[in-house]
C-alpha cells in the first residue's frame, strides 16, 4: 500500500474577520480490503458465510474546504462553512469471493 498526499492551507486573521481555506489531494494505491458477511438464501435454501477480498484497489480523493468568521459584536459572531469533495475508485481491482461450504469465485469464474 502506498499513499501520496498534497495539502495547501491558508489562514487570514483581521480585526473582525477570520478566513480559512484548505485544499487537498490524496492518492492511495494497491490497497487490500477483507470483508465478511452472512448471505441467507443466496445459494438456494442454503445460508452462506461470505468472505470478500479486494486486491489492487486505487483511490483518488480531492477536496476544498473554506470557512469564515465575522465578529459583529464582541459577544456575537457570524460563521460560515463550505466544503466539496470528490472520492473515486481509480481502477477495477481484483475481487475474490469465498463461501462455505462449496463455492469459490475469482473474478466471476468458479475456481
Amino acid at each position: 500500500e502506498t499513499n501520496q498526499q498534497l495539502v495547501f492551507q491558508y489562514l487570514w486573521q483581521g480585526e473582525r474577520w477570520t478566513l480559512k481555506s484548505k485544499s487537498y489531494g490524496l492518492y492511495r494505491k494497491n490497497l487490500q480490503e477483507v470483508g465478511y458477511y452472512f448471505a441467507d438464501g443466496l445459494g438456494g435454501d442454503e445460508a452462506l458465510f461470505i468472505q470478500e477480498i479486494i486486491q489492487g484497489m486505487n483511490h483518488k480523493h480531492f477536496g476544498v474546504e473554506a470557512s469564515f468568521s465575522y465578529a459583529i459584536l464582541p459577544e456575537f459572531r457570524m460563521e460560515g462553512v463550505m466544503t466539496w469533495g470528490d472520492f473515486r475508485y481509480a481502477n477495477h481491482p481484483q475481487v475474490y469471493l469465498g463461501a462455505v461450504p462449496k463455492q469459490c469465485i475469482w473474478n466471476g469464474t468458479e475456481a
